[in-house]
């Protein structure tokens, strides 16, 4: 089969700060570039919702020479208000051979440079947006990677019916060489959509195949959310974690009895801890009602299998446990103090007693 025109697309996305302040995107930046909303192109607005949508930029051309041969491509940057930045690299395919395609996809899925290349890249944009972000952190341990391998013409058709006659392409979203089993072939399968015969998304946990002759664009953009939302929740987790054993240490630092009982520091223990609860509840929010599908069933079928091939319900189900475990060790701790403070107050009371009765 030949590939007369297609695309590989590669995302990378960094978690750099809580939030960046869309507005206030400076395109100068940008070499001029001006930011825009990046918005749906073939759904109608009212099936479905991007609450806030993310900044695109065009960041322009480029030519990497990497381990894997010279990379010709067109750089872009997506901006989301939950802190997160998406480079996307661009890779036009033209009159190419099954064979010399799927080469090109697996060598360039390991590549080291590439990611380098890219890190490259973000550190750059960072320092020239470090106004619009708010609590910047590091991205080292908080990045995400997803990649589509767009089919838009070939000279055979590959569609919902005919993908299994490839094993060539389902072996390469594996990031394998050699065939693939009927098992995995037909596990992969179940992970496949389509709307009409020449459209198939094949949907896998880090890449996916898309055979369109029109623009892709939607389910690229839909796709993207579905990782932002797992690369937030993992570092949502991670931060909860830090801040819960932080909290903990707290809690289990020794204190004179009477100090304990009558100071105001386990009020403000109690306080923080409300209040990272409150956060993490609000976050957790925002991130998972980003996206509001409606009257679309294909792209919503799309969607949810996205986020459950990714489990972001498990992540925030752990997320979940661990604010309820939090509030239940407060509600404990609140418990014993308010048990101590009234035992101290009720032998107060009985030495006041006392006392009021040998003066008699």
């Amino acid at each position: 089969m030949q590939i007369r025109t297609g695309e590989i697309v590669h995302m990378k996305m960094y978690d750099v700060a809580d939030e960046i302040r869309l507005d206030t995107l400076p395109p100068d930046v940008f070499a001029g570039r001006l930011p825009v909303r990046q918005s749906l192109v073939r759904v109608e607005t009212k099936s479905i919702e991007l609450v806030n949508p993310p900044v695109a930029v065009d960041l322009g051309p480029r030519a990497w020479v990497t381990s894997s041969g010279r990379i010709v491509f067109d750089l872009s940057a997506h901006f989301f208000d939950v802190g997160v930045v998406c480079l996307i690299m661009r890779v036009p395919v033209r009159n190419l051979e099954l064979s010399a395609f799927t080469e090109t996809a697996l060598s360039m899925d390991p590549d080291p440079e590439i990611d380098r290349m890219l890190d490259w890249e973000i550190e750059q944009i960072i320092h020239g947006i470090g106004a619009c972000l708010t609590r910047q952190h590091g991205f080292a341990d908080f990045q995400e990677e997803y990649t589509f391998y767009i089919l838009k013409d070939t000279d055979e058709p590959v569609s919902f019916d005919t993908f299994r006659n490839y094993p060539t392409l389902l072996s390469m979203l594996l990031g394998e060489r050699a065939p693939v089993s009927r098992q995995q072939t037909d596990m992969m399968a179940d992970n496949a959509f389509s709307f009409s015969d020449d459209e198939l998304v094949l949907l896998n946990y880090d890449n996916a195949l898309i055979v369109d002759r029109k623009e892709a664009a939607d389910i690229l953009l839909l796709l993207e959310y579905a990782v932002v939302q797992v690369l937030e929740a993992r570092y949502y987790d991670e931060t909860l974690t830090a801040k819960l054993q932080g909290l903990y240490r707290d809690m289990d630092t020794p204190m004179p009895f009477l100090t304990a009982l009558f100071s105001s520091r386990w009020s403000n223990l109690a306080r923080r801890g409300m209040k990272l609860i409150l956060e993490t509840r609000l976050m957790t929010d925002h991130l998972t009602t980003s996206v509001r599908v409606t009257e679309d069933v294909y792209y919503a079928q799309i969607y949810t299998r996205a986020l459950r091939i990714f489990r972001t319900q498990t992540w925030l189900a752990k997320i979940d446990e661990k604010l309820a475990s939090m509030k239940d060790a407060y509600e404990l701790m609140e418990n014993e103090i308010d048990s101590k403070r009234s035992t101290v107050l009720e032998w107060i009371v009985i030495i006041l007693i006392a006392m009021e009765l040998v003066r008699l």
